[in-house]
């Protein structure tokens, strides 16, 4: 979005104006893993365009809207979270593999942006509903306020805590905007509560996260291997441990929901 093009462009030219070109390069590298992982968490919202459509024309009660909501946005959590507990666990091994050992500075500045994010990319789907609607003015004019906060905050940390400050100011502009302004703008367009949305959908994919999470930490401080290596290792341990805790976690109503979205997926793909 422009937005975000406007938050990310005005972060490097802080930085740049601020601190040394290596320096921006380093979180020039922390911006492309932060839109990567809003894109693969975004992917499923366009799927539901067609559904908030008819859902519009036809006048439906926001109740309508909640039930075609819950559950894309309950694949979504379980992407995002997925991503961003799994960074913590070893996104310094990630850097060290990836781009040396010298760019690990930017594993914490990451995880400050991530947090809301993991948040704010789940509002992708009452998002496709506002262009349905054709009230995604309302976005635009919150983020694009919030875009302002960021600078504003950036410019006053970023002499004291460097990528720590424009971290932290791109992470109260996330939520600010996406998730607290922009959960009024829904709950006052679309007649819903995206809070507890929120809460309903993440809770479950959270726990699993942060278990694995401590689990693969704990896993790797017996290892002692090469960065790459050890990354691999820490990788496969993460993902095997989130999943069994998650499929422990869902009811069966769940199990029913994730087998019809592969399915979904599998005639989508054969087309």
């Amino acid at each position: 979005s422009i937005t975000r093009q406007i938050n990310n462009s005005m972060d490097k030219i802080i930085l740049g104006i601020k601190m040394q070109p290596d320096d921006v390069a380093v979180y020039s590298t922390g911006l492309s893993l932060m839109t990567a992982y809003i894109t693969i968490t975004k992917l499923i919202s366009s799927v539901y365009l067609p559904d908030a459509t008819k859902l519009t024309v036809s006048n439906a009660k926001p109740v309508e809207y909640e039930k075609m909501m819950r559950f894309p946005m309950k694949i979504q959590a379980i992407i995002s979270m997925a991503i961003l507990f799994g960074f913590i666990a070893i996104g310094r091994e990630f850097y060290t593999a990836w781009m040396g050992k010298s760019y690990t500075t930017m594993w914490l500045p990451i995880i400050i942006i991530y947090i809301p994010l993991s948040i704010a990319n789940l509002a992708s789907i009452p998002d496709i509903i506002l262009d349905a609607k054709f009230k995604k003015l309302w976005r635009s004019i919150a983020l694009l306020s919030t875009a302002v906060v960021n600078v504003v905050i950036s410019l006053l940390l970023v002499d004291r805590l460097g990528f720590y400050g424009v971290a932290i100011g791109t992470s109260i502009s996330f939520l600010l905007g996406n998730i607290i302004i922009m959960g009024l703008v829904y709950n006052k367009t679309i007649g819903i509560n995206i809070f507890d949305i929120y809460f309903s959908v993440a809770w479950k994919p959270a726990i699993a996260g942060a278990a694995a999470c401590i689990f693969c930490y704990i896993t790797l401080q017996f290892m002692n291997f090469e960065n790459f290596t050890k990354m691999l290792i820490g990788s496969g341990v993460y993902i095997i441990t989130y999943f069994l805790i998650l499929v422990l976690m869902l009811n069966n109503s769940d199990k029913q929901q994730l087998n019809k979205f592969k399915n979904m997926i599998m005639i989508k793909l054969q087309k």
